[in-house]
């Protein structure tokens, strides 16, 4: 197993392990969203919380919301208007993910350097996303 299926692996463990204890269940479209537009709702409120959680250096919850923003990306990768749209969409994706990964990776190893530049390349990230939208 490589380093990102690990990372990935106990991504999702952590996820499902905190969001079995959390005081309210998550609804469907936001485990799952299935338009553009509340896709890009939940990556900004995950966003802003985890912005919060790393301004309150609450690392360990962190784990809690980052996670929420990659079934966000995968609904945005299938906004396709043109093949070469699409081929963007998925190539940015790739790359989102892999943004999701740092910032969850450097909170789970209670890393708040690391967890807050990780964070600063995914707003990067997102502001050029929001370009194609």
């Amino acid at each position: 197993m490589n380093l990102r299926s690990l990372a990935l692996a106990l991504v999702l463990s952590l996820t499902i392990a905190a969001s079995s204890h959390g005081d309210v269940p998550l609804p469907a479209n936001v485990l799952n969203p299935p338009t553009a537009p509340e896709a890009w709702n939940v990556i900004r409120l995950a966003s802003a919380n985890v912005e919060r959680l790393l301004q309150e250096k609450r690392l360990s919850e962190v784990i809690t919301q980052i996670p929420l923003c990659s079934p966000a990306l995968r609904t945005l990768a299938k906004d396709e208007k043109s093949p070469e749209r699409g081929f963007r969409l998925k190539k940015q994706l790739q790359r989102g993910l892999t943004l999701t990964d740092g910032v969850a990776a450097a909170s789970v190893a209670n890393d708040l350097a690391a967890a807050t530049k990780a964070f600063g390349e995914w707003r990067d990230f997102l502001r050029e996303l929001e370009k194609e939208f």
